[in-house]
């Protein structure tokens, strides 16, 4: 687990403090965005961005190679929350749907927002 780490911005945008937060970055099939959404708010994360994609892989293990359109949701939250909404998307989804979840530790100027 990745602890808050505060650093001073060095841009010439203006002062500010960089904070370290979780992007959590969900993949999954469109039919699935209005259920993945409300479980990741009421799991913690905040700062939701969703945009339409398109990609191709496999769809669970072993299975054929697909393509088409995705939705690709982002959230930053504090890293307790994005361990509870990686888990409940993993308990919820990964038995029946072809989700994909990614966590990274990244540094936002506002920390006040998450």
């Amino acid at each position: 687990m990745v602890k808050e780490q505060v650093v001073e911005n060095q841009s010439s945008h203006g002062r500010g403090q960089w904070s370290r937060v979780k992007q959590v970055v969900i993949v999954s099939e469109p039919a699935l965005e209005s259920r993945l959404l409300d479980l990741i708010e009421r799991n913690g994360g905040k700062r939701l961005t969703v945009v339409s994609a398109q990609g191709r892989g496999l769809t669970g293990p072993g299975g054929p190679d697909v393509s088409g359109q995705l939705v690709r949701i982002e959230c930053f939250c504090a890293d307790d929350a994005a361990e509870r909404v990686a888990q409940a998307i993993a308990a919820k989804f990964f038995a029946k749907y072809d989700v994909f979840v990614a966590c990274a530790a990244v540094d936002v100027l506002r920390p006040e927002k998450f």
